[in-house]
């Protein structure tokens, strides 16, 4: 049996998700990550996107979780 895949938002593009979160999430089997939100600057949240090929970024979480169809965060 195939398993769902999780999609995830990562909220933060900061150092230890740099570092550490998202290539976890973007590795992970049955993970992708759809998202990234990060702080109105967008301090990292373009240059983490493209990294990872994530197309959807936002800096407002109101925003991204109203419109990201991510599973989880």
């Amino acid at each position: 049996m195939k398993r769902n895949c999780v999609k995830w938002l990562l909220v933060g593009p900061g150092d230890i998700a740099r570092t550490r979160v998202a290539p976890a999430l973007a590795t992970a089997e049955n993970s992708r990550l759809v998202a990234i939100c990060g702080s109105k600057r967008r301090n990292g949240t373009d240059e983490l996107a493209a990294r990872f090929q994530v197309e959807q970024t936002y800096d407002d979480l109101d925003d991204a979780l109203a419109k990201t169809d991510a599973d989880a965060v």
